[in-house]
């Protein structure tokens, strides 16, 4: 089966940055997935996962979750999109854009503030699985 290979990521929780660490090449599933990486590209059989973390020096406010960082982020991530082939928007997920759209650091931040009206709804909800799941719980660095 192709995909038997990736139980191995939903147990143990681990992301890998090498192909060859969940599918050996002499493998017919590595064959097979080296084959469609071959006719389709990387970036759709082995997604680019980004990883930032600021320097120190460069948080004046000591943290990324600032409204500075995720305008300059989501400059990046849509330079990402437009200079990448086949990179979808709807493909970048993360704190600072998901769904195909930029994440609006207010919006974020109302999401965050029990006393707003935003927290009690569906949408600050999912808002705050965003920020748990890809914001450092010391806010210094996104995924």
């Amino acid at each position: 089966i192709l995909i038997s290979p990736f139980f191995k990521l939903a147990i143990y929780g681990r992301y890998y940055t090498r192909p060859d660490d969940i599918l050996p090449a002499s493998t017919q599933s590595g064959m097979s997935m080296k084959h469609i990486e071959h006719e389709f590209g990387k970036g759709r059989i082995w997604p680019y996962y980004l990883h930032i973390r600021a320097m120190p020096e460069a948080l004046p406010q000591g943290t990324i979750f600032n409204p500075d960082f995720f305008q300059e982020a989501q400059k990046v991530l849509l330079q990402l999109i437009n200079s990448v082939p086949n990179t979808p928007r709807t493909n970048i997920t993360g704190a600072v854009f998901a769904n195909g759209k930029p994440v609006p650091y207010e919006l974020l931040q109302m999401a965050l503030d029990e006393a707003h009206p935003l927290y009690d709804t569906a949408t600050g909800e999912h808002l705050r699985n965003l920020a748990s799941i890809f914001l450092s719980s010391s806010k210094d660095a996104t995924f």
